[in-house]
């Protein structure tokens, strides 16, 4: 339920070969590579390793990047140098909530100005422990941001140390920050002729096999 294989299974359905990735052993990304991703890595990343991914960003490569709340912290001022912050919160939105009780679980939505990304999605998608993820424009920087997913204006972000074991949480003035909060967005980087690309979701679970097909 937790694995991955229907995954690997849709992106050959779109022509997509899934390779696994060690920078230890290559160095480096690998030329032919269309797209690096990080799916919820856990441990830290020795510093050659970032700035393999760095160089690989720099020569208009594209990162998609799936990051819970469970996620390696040394990812985190990797990603902030490109204006996309990952603060310690967790979305939740009762409006959306797929099960009876618990807010953690929920259907999301788009954003006021829906990316092309999800254009041919049938169903929102179902996010669940989801990192809020922000991205910054900053055009000074040649960086150009856009948000893709958010809860809706009844969800909110709060730390996950007041979410209950039973997934209950109830919106405090002050402490938590009002929806809509983002927690899918891309930021890309345009060098000469050059453009690349990150795009960072706060859920890795929406993915798997147990809930990739809804």
């Amino acid at each position: 339920q937790n694995g991955y294989t229907k995954l690997r299974g849709a992106m050959a359905d779109e022509f997509y070969f899934a390779k696994s990735l060690s920078l230890a052993t290559t160095g480096a990304v690998p030329e032919d590579a269309a797209v690096v991703v990080l799916l919820n890595p856990r441990d830290p990343f020795l510093d050659f390793e970032l700035t393999a991914l760095d160089a690989y960003v720099q020569r208009g490569g594209a990162l998609l990047v799936l990051f819970d709340t469970t996620g390696s912290a040394s990812l985190v001022p990797f990603l902030e140098k490109y204006n996309v912050r990952l603060p310690p919160l967790v979305a939740v939105d009762p409006a959306k909530r797929l099960y009876a009780g618990e807010v953690v679980t929920f259907r999301v939505s788009a954003t006021s100005h829906p990316h092309q990304m999800i254009s041919s999605v049938n169903a929102p998608p179902i996010f669940s422990l989801t990192r809020v993820v922000e991205v910054r424009e900053e055009q000074s920087k040649r960086i150009f941001a856009r948000p893709i997913l958010a809860t809706s204006s009844d969800g909110f972000a709060v730390a996950e140390q007041y979410i209950g074991r039973d997934g209950l949480v109830q919106f405090v003035e002050g402490r938590d920050i009002r929806g809509p909060v983002p927690i899918a967005g891309e930021v890309t980087l345009k060098m000469g002729d050059r453009l690349g690309r990150i795009v960072v979701f706060g859920d890795v679970d929406f993915s798997n096999n147990a809930l990739l097909e809804q």
